[in-house]
């Protein structure tokens, strides 16, 4: 399965549902795949993750984060991975910079 790299950029307090398309041509379809989706300062800090989101995929070779996720990190840089967590099928899917950009908006109700 090739690992996908992409930068995902959001507005602080945004709830997101990112989208990851498989271009592996050996896989036919990702229905009832599972997902696990993990935000971190840094790929290799210990802290546990700043965020987790579970997720279910339905589709063929689109794979939808199903939890929406609060983008309630303060603006800066992170990074993400994305990881199929089926049993005996657990493997990297995607990972990269994740960044959260300050918004005027976020204050208001």
């Amino acid at each position: 399965m090739a690992v996908g790299t992409a930068t995902l950029t959001f507005y602080q307090n945004e709830n997101i549902a990112p989208r990851f398309t498989v271009t592996d041509p050996n896989v036919a379809t990702v229905a009832g795949w599972t997902t696990s989706l993990v935000i971190k300062d840094t790929a290799a800090d210990d802290d546990p993750p700043l965020h987790t989101a579970a997720g279910s995929v339905t589709g063929t070779l689109t794979i939808d984060v199903v939890t929406q996720l609060p983008i309630t990190l303060a603006p800066g840089s992170y990074v993400y991975s994305l990881r199929r967590t089926n049993v005996g099928n657990d493997w990297q899917l995607a990972h990269g910079p994740l960044i959260v950009i300050d918004s005027a908006h976020k204050d208001v109700p």
